[in-house]
C-alpha cells in the first residue's frame, strides 16, 4: 500500500515522552498517478510522543511542498502545505507494541491540501469568453453588464412584489 511507513516502537518511548523529527518520502501519501497534485516533496514532521495508559499520544506538525494547478488560471505552481496542529492517539496492547502512524499522517496531509488551489490571492483567472490568462494582460472581449444568470429570477421577484400569495394584485392600502 505505502512505499514507506512511520512506525513507533512503544518500548522506546520514555515516561517523560520524547521528541521526534525527520522526513518520509512522498510515497506515504499514496497519491494515484492521475492526481492533480504533482511533485510532492518528502513529508517533514516534528512530533512530541507520549505513552500514557495504553495510548500513544502524538502531537506536532507536518509539512510538505507540492505542485498544484491553479483553479483560476490553470498555471502550475508550488505551495507549502502544513498541518501545524497534528494530533494522533493510538491504542496499544503492551509496552513492546509498535504503532504505525502512516495513515494518520496521510489523512492529515490530504486534509491540509487546498480544495481549490490558487497561485496567488491576486490571480485574475481566465477570461470566460476567450480563455486568455488575465494575469498576463487584458483581452479584447467585450465585458458583459454583469451576471445574466439571475436576470429571469430578478424579473420574477419584481413581478411578485406587487402580488399577494395567490398571484393576485395586492390591494392598495388607503391612508387616512
Amino acid at each position: 500500500m505505502f512505499g514507506a511507513a512511520v512506525i513507533i516502537n512503544v518500548a522506546n518511548v520514555p515516561e517523560s515522552g520524547m521528541d521526534l523529527d525527520g522526513e518520509e518520502p512522498a510515497t506515504i501519501l499514496d497519491f494515484p498517478e492521475e492526481s492533480e497534485v504533482r511533485k510532492v516533496s518528502p513529508v517533514g514532521y516534528r512530533f512530541n510522543v507520549q505513552a500514557v495508559s495504553g495510548k500513544l499520544i502524538v502531537r506536532g506538525c507536518l509539512e510538505a511542498s507540492a505542485e498544484f494547478t491553479c483553479s483560476r488560471c490553470v498555471r502550475r505552481f508550488v505551495q507549502v502545505v502544513r498541518d501545524a496542529d497534528f494530533k494522533a492517539i493510538e491504542s496499544y496492547a503492551d509496552r513492546f507494541a509498535t504503532v504505525d502512524l502512516t495513515s494518520d499522517i496521510r489523512d492529515a496531509m490530504i486534509l491540509a491540501f487546498p480544495v481549490y488551489p490558487v497561485c496567488s490571492a491576486e490571480c485574475r483567472g481566465l477570461c470566460p469568453q476567450c480563455g486568455r490568462d488575465l494575469n498576463r494582460g487584458r483581452c479584447r472581449c467585450v465585458s458583459s453588464s454583469g451576471d445574466n444568470r439571475w436576470t429571469e429570477l430578478d424579473q420574477l421577484a419584481i413581478k411578485l412584489e406587487g402580488e399577494d400569495t395567490h398571484g393576485r394584485p395586492k390591494k392598495k392600502k388607503v391612508e387616512e
